[in-house]
């Protein structure tokens, strides 16, 4: 049996039918109408417990080192799915080489890479609610760093790590495939969303969001609901600031979020999104987004 705070609250759950039957058939017996909008207030409030449970999130952690064990910073390490490999999270290893990644419960594959060695695969693991610690991940020395002739491509990785910044190349990458820029932003290395869509960068509020080289007002929900209804198909990269440059110190202080459209796209903004415009571009979609 629950006790405590926890106790208060199974008390007061127990309580709402009680408090929806009064809003539902109270007023009537009085001449009155029923209350709508307090009806789906304690209809939403019966719904909590689901909702937040729905939400709940566990951690799988781990340390990334070489073959004798030597730590390696700056790997990155990727949450999949074992259905499809889908990419869910990624973050890259701290100077100890450990990581954390944080996923709703299930099952899924781990990658880890790092430039000249060999990209790591996980076996199928079972995230539960307790979380989960992998054994050590050993990354093996690529044998291409003993060519004496590299071939340069210039497909750029998925993750660029850089001293003040994060840079995500969105472009022709799988993140782009029928997600949005919130759900891209949601896979990316520091940053996490609460239910609502609101953005943290390593755990910091307060960040300053440019697109296309403007800064945006608008509040946080019209934000997210700007960048919910923005296909990732459209962007070049996205850029973490977690070190913002001087002309940020003003308003970038915990963090900047750079976005950047591709130079072709005909519906980049010219200027920054407001509550206003945020809103029209959920309601509406340009042509061509389906």
């Amino acid at each position: 049996m629950a006790t405590g705070p926890l106790a208060d609250v199974h008390a007061a759950f127990r309580l709402l039918p009680s408090f929806y039957y009064m809003l539902q058939f109270a007023p009537a017996r009085l001449g009155s109408a029923p209350l709508p909008f307090a009806r789906l207030l304690a209809l939403s409030l019966l719904g909590l417990p689901l909702t937040s449970q729905a939400q709940k999130t566990a951690t799988l952690s781990g340390t990334v080192g070489t073959g004798t064990g030597a730590p390696i910073e700056f790997a990155t390490v990727t949450l999949h799915r074992a259905t499809d490999s889908a990419l869910v999270k990624t973050e890259f290893s701290d100077g100890k080489g450990a990581f954390r990644l944080e996923a709703a419960g299930g099952r899924y594959l781990v990658s880890a890479a790092q430039v000249g060695y060999v990209r790591y695969w996980s076996p199928a693991v079972e995230l539960t609610p307790a979380g989960l610690t992998l054994p050590a991940i050993q990354l093996a020395a690529s044998q291409a760093t003993a060519l004496t002739e590299v071939k340069v491509t210039a497909q750029k990785p998925l993750f660029e790590r850089f001293a003040d910044r994060t840079v995500v190349n969105v472009a022709d990458s799988p993140l782009a495939a029928g997600a949005t820029t919130l759900d891209v932003l949601g896979r990316a290395p520091g940053v996490t969303l609460d239910v609502v869509g609101n953005v943290r960068l390593r755990g910091r509020t307060g960040l300053l969001v440019v697109i296309n080289g403007k800064r945006t007002p608008s509040p946080a929900p019209s934000l997210a609901d700007y960048l919910r209804a923005l296909p990732a198909e459209q962007l070049q990269s996205i850029e973490l600031i977690t070190n913002p440059p001087a002309q940020y110190d003003a308003q970038g202080g915990a963090g900047v979020i750079a976005i950047n459209f591709k130079k072709t796209n005909a519906w980049a903004p010219t200027a920054a999104p407001t509550p206003a415009t945020a809103e029209a571009s959920t309601a509406s979609s340009p042509p061509g987004w389906g």
